[in-house]
């Protein structure tokens, strides 16, 4: 009895397919080849990896401004008065006038 093309063709897949199947797992082994302009291959051993690790930073200085000097004065168009409270420089503030009305300024 003579098999046709495809039965010959299914037959052939379906003996690969079992050798495949019987053949035993190996592990994976990595390999590095180099090569160099003569054309020869060269060849430097497994390579193994080492066993990958995040990096952790350690934090960065921390910075502090240092405080805005205080005034005790407040100049207001040519009045100066002192400050109940201590206030950074050149911040707003306001003197009373001889006159009774309030003039902004700039503390000192």
């Amino acid at each position: 009895m003579s098999l046709t093309l495809p039965r010959k063709l299914l037959l052939a897949v379906a003996g690969l397919a079992a050798a495949g199947a019987l053949a035993l797992p190996q592990p994976a082994q990595a390999r590095v080849f180099f090569r160099f302009g003569i054309g020869v291959p060269v060849y430097f051993g497994p390579h193994y990896y080492r066993p990958y690790y995040p990096y952790y930073y350690a934090p960065g200085p921390v910075y502090y401004a240092p405080p805005a000097p205080l005034g005790y004065s407040c100049n207001a168009d040519g009045y100066v008065c002192p400050l109940r409270y201590a206030k950074p420089v050149d911040t707003g503030c306001v003197c009373p006038t001889y006159g009774g009305g309030p003039v902004g300024g700039y503390v000192q």
